[in-house]
């Protein structure tokens, strides 16, 4: 017994000397030197002590060049404070229960076709810090041009969260590809096959991936943009992906997520943005970092080359509105489609006011109880959905309950659905359209060889209030008093015009119209093609007034190819509702409808419905329709002139 009992007391005493000296012996620290025969992270002698930092390991790097190509040991933390840390391999990952960056920069290797080793930066971890001077740098370290899901083997911009911009090759473009609240794919490579053009078109934007189980805070910038390299006829491409998984996520303005599309020059095209996804956990987030952190989000398509104005942005996608707070600043929200997770398709907000770029293409409606502006530099894009008359054509509906007020360099951007011709739907208190303010919707009505008026063959233009210059089956379609669409699109799908739009507001109140309102059509995208017709716009307020221009002209053509007719304007008083439009544009005028001068009632607005231009007989292109009417004593009075 006396035995057994010696021996279990010396168990219990090498067990409890055994914990102490496991709980007294520190992490082991590691400090990057690079004194070994490469840049290797596994190289031992690059590091003092000398070996290669393992489980639970401190790790810090305070200057050099790191190169990493297979995952890191599980480590306690790791920190950089200058130096370049480079990411080799789709699968490497840095791992790390604390990871701080305060300064330097993560990167990659150079672009990669489609059959090479991809890569991509990869950090898991528990909590992130990104430093004012840090960067995570994968601009063109995507897709070698020409490579990719979103290239293509003609003249165009890379796609990827935004498709690239059409060219002299056409508009049949490569579809956006990658997730959209997970994205993790590289960016694609833009291609022109125009003179040298191909070997200078850029790379595509790289990807960015961050897992963590806690909080990212970001201060510093992390970019996967797309790029061109060269300057003649060159196609920019796409941007790549940044994915953050955190618990909570936090920061500042000097904080930037971009995955811009990449530039294109003279008959090149510019590249779609990227994708960028911060999916946090909102009770968590609402509880630890509430508000709007004020990190930047970028991805903008890039500007120039050919029909610049094609090119898509990318998207941002959030799990709520936390972030989306009144004003949107211009320098947070840079050419964004948001998709927040928690609202489906319908927003409700108290005010909005509007100084960055930004989209909300998952919404039907918008419904804002005061006043919505958009400030010099700002643009609100509205996307229709598909839809039917049933309706009044409308395929998304903004409800203002104030005034609604585009500013002196503001824009108001509207997409019909290039299908179904369905068109978003504005009511107002009052619109204050101020001068140098602009409502856009040119070329954003239906697409090539698709409407009423369009037509099956490749060089007629497309037709609406005028007929193209070589009409076809339907040469006109609508009614003057009642437009309900958009202009139809000009022959061949792959390069015919789009038509112009359709604006349709009505103002409780007043309008008053002292910017621009265009629907125009859209020329052809390549010689021998037809121009798109001008499309709608229709207005209705107790009170217009004003002198700004009102515009829904055909589009152009060339060669061979027709233009396309003029459009449809009609302004109405008082405010009426759509679907007294709807009804109306059934049937023809009441017979007890009288003519008065229009001078009398129209107000000192400058409007055209001109045909487009060029090609062959454009004189025979038919000028679109202008009408203004209004009910009075509940007799409807009709003023017509220039039909």
């Amino acid at each position: 017994m006396r035995k057994t009992g010696i021996r279990t007391t010396g168990v219990l005493a090498m067990v409890a000397l055994g914990s102490a000296l496991t709980m007294s012996v520190p992490a082991r620290q590691y400090t990057w030197t690079g004194s070994g025969a490469d840049n290797h992270w596994a190289n031992a002698g690059n590091w003092m002590p000398v070996g290669v930092p393992g489980t639970d390991a401190e790790v810090a790097v305070h200057h050099g060049s790191v190169f990493l190509t297979n995952e890191t040991a599980e480590l306690a933390s790791f920190t950089m404070t200058g130096g370049t840390l480079m990411f080799s391999n789709w699968t490497t990952r840095l791992r790390a229960t604390e990871i701080e960056i305060r300064n330097g920069t993560l990167t990659l290797p150079p672009a990669f076709r489609e059959n090479q080793m991809s890569n991509r930066i990869w950090m898991i971890c528990s909590n992130l810090t990104v430093g004012t001077a840090a960067t995570m740098d994968a601009d063109q370290r995507g897709y070698l041009r020409g490579q990719g899901p979103g290239s293509s083997t003609a003249t165009f911009g890379g796609s990827h969260g935004g498709r690239g911009a059409a060219s002299e090759s056409g508009w049949i473009r490569p579809e956006p590809y990658g997730s959209l609240s997970q994205p993790t794919e590289p960016g694609s490579g833009g291609w022109s096959t125009i003179g040298d053009g191909g070997a200078s078109s850029g790379h595509g934007g790289g990807a960015i991936r961050i897992d963590a189980t806690g909080h990212v805070e970001i201060h510093g910038v992390l970019s996967a943009n797309g790029m061109p390299q060269g300057d003649t006829h060159a196609s920019g491409g796409s941007g790549g992906s940044i994915l953050i998984n955190c618990r909570a996520f936090s920061g500042s303005a000097t904080g930037l997520l971009s995955a811009r599309g990449g530039h294109g020059t003279h008959r090149g095209s510019a590249g779609g943005g990227g994708r960028i996804a911060v999916v946090y956990d909102p009770a968590a987030q609402a509880q630890t970092a509430p508000g709007n952190p004020d990190v930047r989000f970028r991805a903008a398509p890039g500007i120039g080359g050919s029909y610049p104005h094609t090119a898509e942005a990318g998207t941002v996608y959030l799990p709520d509105t936390a972030f989306l707070t009144s004003p949107m600043r211009a320098a947070q929200w840079q050419g964004v489609n948001v998709y927040a997770g928690s609202l489906a398709t319908h927003w409700e907000v108290s005010e909005l006011q509007i100084d960055g770029r930004i989209a909300f293409p998952q919404l039907e409606t918008l419904q804002v109880a005061g006043n919505l502006r958009i400030n010099d530099g700002g643009r609100l894009t509205l996307f229709s959905h598909p839809t039917n008359i049933v309706d009044a054509h409308i395929g998304f509906r903004l409800d203002v309950g104030g005034t609604l007020s585009v500013e002196d360099g503001g824009k108001l951007v509207l997409f019909c659905d290039p299908e179904t011709g369905g068109a978003p739907y504005i009511e107002c208190g009052n619109l204050v359209l101020q001068s140098g303010g602009l409502i856009d919707a040119d070329g954003r009505g239906f697409g090539a060889m698709i409407g009423p008026s369009s037509s099956t063959s490749e060089r007629q233009g497309g037709g609406y209030g005028g007929a193209s210059a070589a009409p076809g089956p339907e040469p006109v379609s609508g009614v003057a008093y009642a437009p309900m669409l958009p202009g139809s699109g000009g022959g061949d799908a792959a390069a015919g015009g789009r038509g112009g739009g359709f604006v349709r507001i009505g103002a409780r109140n007043r309008m008053i119209l002292d910017g621009t309102i265009s629907a125009n059509g859209h020329e052809r995208v390549s010689i021998h093609r037809g121009g798109g017709a001008g499309g709608g716009i229709l207005l209705s307020a107790d009170r217009i007034e004003g002198a700004g221009a009102l515009r829904a002209n055909g589009g152009n053509s060339s060669h061979e190819g027709r233009a396309g007719g003029g459009g449809r304007i009609a302004l109405w008083r008082p405010f009426l509702p759509p679907s007294f439009f709807r009804d109306l544009a059934a049937r023809p005028l009441p017979g007890n409808s009288i003519e008065r001068d229009p001078a009398r009632d129209t107000p000192n607005l400058t409007m055209t419905v001109d045909p487009g231009t060029g090609g062959y007989q454009p004189e025979r292109a038919g000028k679109g329709t202008l009408f203004f009417g209004f009910m009075q004593f509940g007799t409807l009075v009709e003023v017509r002139y220039n039909q």
